[in-house]
């Protein structure tokens, strides 16, 4: 489907130019590849790709070209190793967009989508978290006004973002209407094509809300029971420069099956969250000086299988 007005991005996450369209090619013998994040891409047997296997990198040699057949000819370095023989670099920091304009501030969408009231533009908070929340949201220069509800017999606050301003208009309750999230809670496609720092925030908004960081190491989870909500999640941390793995469970309550939890783990490079006791766990490692041996930096090509035939095409770009 792709044309010449089209751009892709390139191994480096910055958008690029197509400069030639190759014909599409039919009955070609084509190979399904399944990679250690989860994701499977099908390419045609004589598709170049840039690996690096396990005898280059014991060399110091930082890759070379090989197509697909000939990966799959060398999947596995030794017959004792169960280790994937052949990785490709990440794009650690994510594919690049403009900042743009979005309708809803992306920190506090990413809040409401984690904590908030499926129908208004309300957050619940608990006592524990709840002054440095209120603080932050008050910084917001989106909306000015903030209205607080302690509930009572417990240690959860209702706090109820709106704007002094065009109510009818500017409130988080009459945004969320407007924009289609009204009892239907999604990331909208428009935030998938801000900029980095733009999305990155809306990853700290869900992160404070619906996040944790593991004690010991630093992983960070994020937690949710709507399953397009969590795809939505993993995609905008992949769109980020990260490789994430996702967890099913089952929930119970009282011996009794309730709704799967879908939980999206990675390893973050930078500040994800603000909430004190999550963000004293964090253990960022800088992009630029980062292992090249650390699995949550690189992919593995797990396997290669013959897959039914379809349409192929090369392309040429302007990188």
């Amino acid at each position: 489907d792709l044309t010449l007005e089209d751009q892709i991005y390139g191994s480096k996450g910055q958008p690029i130019n197509i400069t030639h369209l190759h014909p599409i090619e039919y009955n070609r013998p084509c190979y399904k590849i399944p990679f250690d994040n989860g994701e499977t891409i099908i390419a045609d047997e004589n598709h170049e790709w840039f690996t690096q296997t396990r005898n280059e990198r014991c060399k110091g040699i930082e890759g070379s070209i090989k197509t697909t057949k000939q990966i799959k000819d060398s999947l596995k370095p030794w017959k004792t190793s169960t280790e994937p023989n052949h990785r490709i670099p990440m794009v650690l920091n994510g594919i690049e967009n403009n900042k743009k304009e979005l309708p809803i501030d992306p920190y506090v969408l990413g809040l409401w989508l984690g904590d908030g009231s499926k129908d208004s533009g309300s957050i619940i908070v608990g006592n524990r978290d709840f002054e440095h929340l209120h603080n932050k949201l008050k910084e917001n220069n989106q909306f000015d006004k903030l209205t607080v509800k302690k509930y009572p017999y417990t240690d959860a606050y209702y706090i109820r973002i709106t704007s002094n301003d065009c109510i009818q208009t500017k409130s988080l309750t009459s945004l969320i209407k407007k924009y289609g999230l009204y009892k239907n809670k999604h990331i909208p496609e428009e935030y998938f094509t801000a900029s980095r720092e733009q999305k990155i925030q809306l990853l700290t908004g869900l992160m404070d809300s619906d996040g944790y960081i593991e004690k010991v190491n630093g992983t960070a989870m994020f937690y949710a029971s709507c399953k397009k909500l969590s795809e939505q999640v993993k995609r905008l941390i992949t769109e980020v420069g990260y490789k994430t793995s996702v967890q099913i469970k089952q929930a119970k309550f009282k011996g009794v099956n309730k709704k799967l939890s879908y939980g999206i783990s990675f390893k973050p490079r930078e500040v994800v969250t603000t909430i004190p006791f999550k963000f004293q766990r964090l253990k960022c490692e800088s992009t630029t000086e980062h292992h090249p041996q650390k699995r949550s930096k690189i992919h593995y090509i797990l396997d290669i299988r013959t897959c039914e035939r379809v349409p192929v095409r090369c392309i040429t770009v302007e990188s």
